[in-house]
């Protein structure tokens, strides 16, 4: 594992990256899973915080995991959804416009962008873009047409944590999405 974050805060950054990649190797005897070679699991994140000035913050970011070999067991399938990374299950990957969680593929890469304006001192707009490839096999991940994700949200920055609300989209849904948020994530 390696983790690398310079943000210069938890909610809501304006400057600095996170950086997040992660390897593993599974087996049940140390050797081999099921009587054959293990699977692996590769994921990665990298977020960056671009102020264009003193209220108004781009912040791109890629992320993806990626299982290889057979007979992965359903507890480490790629699952998406919701607004943060391992929130419901270990692996859960965020998509705006997917308020649930749902399984996807093993191959998952996605890019969002995100700009925040802050309004007065605690009051903020946030509008999320996202888009995902995921396949079956590496080399199938561009068979599908992109996932596309958006999200409009207001949020009022307080001791106990964001409050506000969200507004989501997504076609992988094809429904709209309402997720209200009291607070810091637990």
């Amino acid at each position: 594992k390696l983790h690398y974050d310079s943000e210069n805060t938890g909610i809501f950054p304006t400057r600095g990256a996170k950086f997040n990649a992660e390897y593993a190797y599974f087996t049940d005897n140390f050797t081999q899973y099921k009587n054959h070679l293990g699977f692996s699991e590769l994921s990665a994140m990298w977020r960056i915080s671009f102020a264009l000035n003193s209220r108004f913050t781009l912040q791109p970011m890629a992320y993806g995991r990626l299982l290889f070999g057979s007979d992965i067991p359903y507890i480490r399938q790629n699952v998406i959804g919701g607004q943060w990374f391992g929130h419901y299950f270990e692996q859960q990957l965020p998509f705006v416009g997917v308020g649930n969680v749902e399984l996807t593929d093993p191959h998952f890469i996605a890019m969002q962008l995100k700009a925040q304006q802050r309004l007065g001192t605690n009051n903020y707009i946030l509008f999320h873009i996202a888009a995902a490839q995921h396949g079956d096999k590496l080399r199938n991940i561009l068979d599908k047409g992109p996932m596309l994700g958006y999200q409009l949200g207001y949020y009022y920055k307080t001791m106990l944590g964001p409050l506000g609300a969200n507004l989501e989209y997504s076609n992988k849904t094809d429904c709209i999405h309402f997720y209200i948020n009291l607070g810091f994530e637990f």
